[in-house]
């Protein structure tokens, strides 16, 4: 597992300001937290939100936190309308790493960052990294109706 924050359970959104004539396919860039879940100690700027959004989880990596406004701030849309009391938790910061089994990856050092469990001998693990971001993107046009559909993978 990814270091993350918190290491159990997860975060709920206090609320979303709204964006005019914002549809639920539209996502939002930012979301107010609760304060006793992110407290002076937890610094969530460079880390990744994991929000979790009707059907989908958004990735979306923490530009900045304004403390007094209680608003996170993100570098891209989740994919859907973020509403309150959606779940979110926040991944891969060192800060994170407290558990054993976790993970962090500093992508601009390109180091790895692991906590073996109590039973694993490190210098005999195997560790694969990956390098793609991305596979695969479809793109669509939910406006128009025209969705991506009749998909299939062979081998």
């Amino acid at each position: 597992m990814r270091a993350r924050y918190p290491n159990e359970g997860y975060l709920n959104i206090k609320s979303v300001s709204r964006r005019k004539g914002q549809n639920w396919y539209d996502g939002d860039r930012k979301l107010t937290y609760k304060i006793k879940d992110l407290p002076p100690g937890i610094e969530p700027t460079g880390s990744e939100a994991v929000v979790l959004n009707r059907w989908v989880e958004s990735r979306l990596p923490v530009a900045k936190i304004d403390r007094k406004q209680q608003i996170l701030h993100f570098e891209k849309e989740s994919v859907f309308k973020l509403a309150a009391n959606d779940l979110y938790y926040l991944e891969n910061k060192l800060e994170f790493l407290d558990t054993p089994g976790e993970w962090y990856l500093d992508r601009e050092e390109y180091l790895l960052y692991y906590l073996p469990l109590a039973t694993e001998a490190i210098a005999s693990a195997k560790i694969t990294v990956p390098l793609l971001d991305t596979l695969i993107i479809f793109r669509d046009k939910v406006k128009k109706n025209q969705t991506v559909e009749h998909l299939e993978f062979n081998n």
